[in-house]
């Protein structure tokens, strides 16, 4: 799952998508309630980190429209 979406991180967005624990607190440890160690999960999104939770936060437009092709084919290929 992680390697798929690097590679369409590099694919759309032409960017090399790091892989690292969010520093900050996020509602997305509650789908984590009640799975194992084996539960995969990840947080892959539009937008950047340093952004998270600030006066005036915002998403890059183009990377924000990207994230639809990218979220489509990361389905497509983790139900193959």
């Amino acid at each position: 799952m992680v390697e798929l979406a690097k590679e369409l991180g590099k694919k759309y967005l032409d960017l090399d998508i790091s892989v690292k624990g969010s520093p900050g607190v996020t509602d997305a440890s509650n789908l984590l309630r009640g799975k194992d160690d084996n539960f995969p999960f990840m947080m892959f999104g539009p937008g950047e980190t340093k952004m998270a939770h600030k006066t005036d936060e915002y998403v890059y437009k183009d990377y924000y429209f990207a994230f639809f092709d990218i979220y489509k084919e990361l389905i497509w290929g983790l139900t193959k």
